[in-house]
């Protein structure tokens, strides 16, 4: 038998150690962006997160015109990686499989076409420089233009899709085109706040919510009056209408259909929360039959993008902690402000990272897992939705716009924000303008594939528009916030 020489093991070993020489000197190149990130502030990393958000946006329209998705007929939704290099596509364009980590389209029926355009308002908020903002208004109003003529009575993520995008025009314009976009946003909140009569209309007057007529999947399988909780942002649209609406006694309605909403659900969360922890479900169900002994009271909920129906899916909690949190802003109503505080700190008393009080740190624990129930009996480092951690943190600065300093919450969600943003500026979620990327953030985890459809977790892995939006928004209502704290 042929025997090894020392000579052969000494190359081996050799071999070995330089590969890992390798693999050391790689890993630490690539750290190097990270320590360097690491070492500014966050006030610093918030500016460069948003000349990072203007590059990206900057890069999405020109993407979107190079491969047809023009405003009016295709949207950016969500981001993929493809079977082959990026370099193929830049030679060969109209091939159907988009480059790594770039958009996959969303169709003009998607819940989630507003939401670029609304992004490209944010981003001109946030720019300082006056010829730049005239172009990002410009990009604005292109991709706005479309939305105008959405057919609520189909798409009922009516805020998202309307009063985000017109509310900055809105803003950014005088006479008549001013008036254009208050009509807009008034004829979409006339057929959102419709009251439910003989099958038609959203709003059910005795339940005192929102929601539509939808068969259980998972329980009696019976038909209910069912809210989606997606849907609660909605209440945004019916408060910034009530605000400038001249029609005093439709703004009132709108006004009382929002809070109404907002209490409904709350209650219906803090008696599911209250006993066995149970968390958000994506449906819940109100029991709209007349001659039950149990009319208009609270059934069940179901989930769709969570882990069970019981279990506190974070997406799920994060859009009602914004709705709540918007609705406290506009109302200062104190029964709205207690369900806004109990959900904000639900939330937070489900992240890993507790000390909320403490300075900016660089754990990584305050972005949510996509599932709270999920991380803590199946895995704790399942994926992150940092969709959702936007989300929440652009609802509690909402919430700090009105709350008093006094408040016994005030300090710990004030850290919570700067501690979410801190990770969510990070190079882990918010990749440089070198890295083939086209979202902003990474890791939004739309739906959790491997859990609820036993399919990959690619989709866990790349961006959302929703969550770009929701960051950029945080982003400059964060710099609001110090600017009207400074002392």
């Amino acid at each position: 038998m042929f025997k090894k020489s020392p000579k052969f093991y000494l190359f081996c070993w050799s071999s070995l150690l330089g590969l890992i020489l390798f693999i050391f000197i790689i890993v630490n190149i690539l750290n190097i962006k990270d320590k360097e990130r690491d070492k500014l502030t966050l006030n610093q990393r918030i500016e460069l997160a948003l000349n990072i958000s203007k590059y990206r946006s900057n890069q999405t329209i020109n993407y979107l015109k190079k491969r047809g998705g023009v405003p009016g007929r295709k949207f950016p939704l969500q981001t993929r990686k493809p079977p082959f290099s990026n370099k193929i596509y830049e030679y060969f364009p109209s091939l159907y499989f988009e480059p790594q980590s770039m958009w996959v389209y969303g169709r003009y029926h998607d819940w989630t076409l507003g939401f670029f355009p609304a992004l490209l308002w944010k981003i001109q908020e946030a720019e300082t420089d006056t010829n730049r903002k005239k172009i990002w208004i410009n990009y604005a109003k292109t991709w706005s233009e479309p939305l105008r003529n959405v057919d609520f009575e189909k798409i009922k993520d009516v805020a998202a899709n309307n009063v985000f995008v017109f509310r900055k025009w809105y803003d950014n314009s005088s006479d008549l085109e001013k008036k254009e976009q208050l009509d807009t946003i008034i004829k979409a909140t006339e057929i959102l706040a419709k009251p439910y009569i003989n099958g038609q209309g959203n709003f059910h007057e005795e339940i005192g919510a929102f929601g539509t007529k939808r068969q259980a999947k998972n329980h009696d399988k019976q038909t209910h009056w069912q809210i989606f909780i997606d849907h609660a942002i909605n209440v945004e649209q019916l408060l910034w209408a009530a605000k400038y609406n001249p029609d005093l006694v439709q703004s009132k309605l709108w006004k009382q259909q929002a809070i109404s909403h907002i209490k409904t659900i709350g209650k219906a969360l803090q008696k599911q929360q209250q006993s066995n922890n149970i968390g958000v479900g994506q449906r819940l169900y109100f029991d709209d039959d007349i001659d039950s002994s149990t009319y208009r009271q609270f059934l069940f909920s179901e989930g769709k993008q969570g882990w069970t129906d019981d279990s506190i899916w974070s997406r799920g909690q994060a859009w009602f902690i914004y709705a709540s949190a918007i609705t406290y802003y506009y109302t200062q109503d104190p029964e709205i402000l207690e369900i806004t505080k109990g959900s904000i700190n639900y939330f937070l008393d489900n992240l890993s990272y507790r000390n909320f009080y403490s300075k900016v740190t660089n754990n990584k624990d305050y972005i949510a897992p996509w599932d709270f129930d999920y991380a803590k009996q199946k895995k704790l480092s399942t994926e992150r939705d940092s969709s959702a951690s936007a989300i929440v943190a652009s609802g509690i600065l909402k919430l700090l716009k009105t709350l008093p300093k006094s408040d016994p919450d005030y300090a710990k969600y004030v850290n919570s924000v700067e501690n979410i943003l801190w990770d969510l500026t990070s190079s882990t979620y918010l990749p440089n303008t070198d890295e083939a990327n086209a979202s902003i953030l990474k890791y939004a985890c739309y739906v959790h594939p491997k859990s609820i459809v036993g399919s990959s977790m690619e989709m866990c892995r790349h961006g959302v528009i929703w969550g770009d939006y929701f960051f950029v928004d945080a982003l400059v209502e964060y710099q609001d916030f110090l600017r009207n704290n400074a002392h």
